[in-house]
């Protein structure tokens, strides 16, 4: 029993080691370390601040809508002005500050930035930045000798949508206007144009060339134009219900 302890001691002890095995091994505090000696040829220096602010480039800009509709209500329809990348810089002008000359009415407003700049007529401002009525493009950097002036067609016109005699329904469908694939009727965006036997819709469109659209099936489409006829009869091919449900 003895013997047995002592060879335990041994091994626990190793070769060379005089110390038991439950001795504290000692610790060596490492040495901090010393900043380097400065370079004589290094001088802590501050470049002089260089920056200036910009100053926000305005331009004044004329306005001149012609045609706008007698149903236009001039408290809430108007015109706005935004960058057309962005969408920054948004003015809106009521049609009840305009001023009447020559049969048209004349807006003067304040565009901020220098790039180009899309002007709306809207039947409100809620509609200007895609459900309009009229759209012009200006660019200060591209107008000729500087023109501050722009010139939009406002004409528009009711236009109703109505089902053939044999339909009983459609919808919904989609309204696009094929110059502006950004273009969205506003008060239709949530569920798009439905039409029921003997209940037409009608809404007030701004000069161009339309389509209704299936959403479900894209080559389903009817194509018609502003000002034109004031009733767009749905095709059959428009008409059909998707899924052939009753």
């Amino acid at each position: 029993m003895v013997a047995s302890a002592s060879l335990l001691l041994a091994l626990r002890r190793g070769p060379g080691r005089t110390t038991a095995a439950s001795d504290p091994v000692p610790f060596a505090i490492p040495v901090p370390p010393t900043r380097l000696a400065g370079d004589p040829a290094f001088a802590r220096s501050a470049a002089p601040a260089t920056g200036t602010r910009e100053t926000p480039v305005t331009t004044r800009l004329t306005i001149r809508v012609k045609g706008i509709a007698p149903s236009l209500p001039a408290a809430h329809a108007g015109v706005a002005c935004f960058d057309a990348t962005s969408g920054a810089g948004f003015v809106w002008t009521p049609l009840s500050e305009a001023a009447e000359r020559d049969g048209s009415l004349v807006f003067d407003v304040t565009v901020h930035g220098s790039n180009e700049q899309n002007i709306t007529v809207a039947s409100t401002r809620e509609f200007a930045r895609h459900g309009y009525l009229a759209l012009a493009r200006w660019d200060p950097r591209r107008s000729s000798r500087g023109s501050t002036e722009v010139v939009l067609d406002a004409t528009a016109q009711n236009v109703s949508f109505a089902l053939e005699p044999s339909a009983s329904r459609a919808g919904p469908l989609r309204i696009l206007r094929l110059d502006d694939p950004q273009w969205l009727p506003m008060e239709l965006a949530s569920t798009g144009l439905y039409l029921t036997r003997g209940a037409a819709a009608t809404m007030l469109l701004g000069s161009g060339v339309y389509e209704l659209c299936c959403p479900i099936d894209p080559e389903r489409r009817q194509r018609f134009e502003v000002p034109a006829s004031g009733t767009v009869v749905l095709t059959p091919d428009l008409s059909l219900v998707p899924v052939d449900r009753p």
